[in-house]
């Protein structure tokens, strides 16, 4: 799981259907950045037995709520290594698939849950043991989605 950091915008202006508004603290709007390593590629097994014994399930109780952050009933421990040349754009936005990946030599172990009981996230993640080529990670990240 990614740690948050969370500011509450007060100085937004929104603008919708002609009308400009400022925040309302029942509607604020938050700028939430990282407060912790983000920047990861998975280093597991292409191998199903091998994958089996280096990803660990770990079940937690039902929660009420299990989309809270913090509260998700599933996650997932797996070895990863940092990116360490992967950096936020202009300090707010994931950037490219990085290609070729080129990790640091540290295994860590990493958690990953639920996309929808966290506010940071990554859906995709580049691989360790996979090597990429630059067409590949342009096609697969495009940002006009082709």
């Amino acid at each position: 799981m990614i740690k948050e950091d969370r500011k509450a915008d007060t100085q937004s202006v929104l603008k919708s259907f002609g009308h400009t508004t400022k925040p309302i603290k029942e509607f604020m709007p938050w700028n939430i950045r990282p407060a912790s390593p983000w920047n990861y590629a998975l280093h597991v097994s292409y191998n199903q037995e091998e994958l089996e014994k280096e990803v660990e399930i770990i079940h937690l109780p039902m929660v009420e709520n299990p989309w809270a952050i913090g509260t998700s009933p599933i996650r997932l421990r797996v070895p990863a290594k940092r990116l360490p040349d992967w950096k936020l754009e202009d300090g707010v936005r994931t950037p490219r698939l990085p290609a070729p990946v080129l990790p640091a030599d540290k295994v860590e172990q990493i958690t990953l849950v639920p996309q929808g009981s966290t506010c940071i996230r990554l859906t995709i993640f580049p691989d360790c043991r996979y090597k990429w080529s630059r067409c590949a990670c342009d096609r697969i990240s495009a940002e006009d989605g082709t």
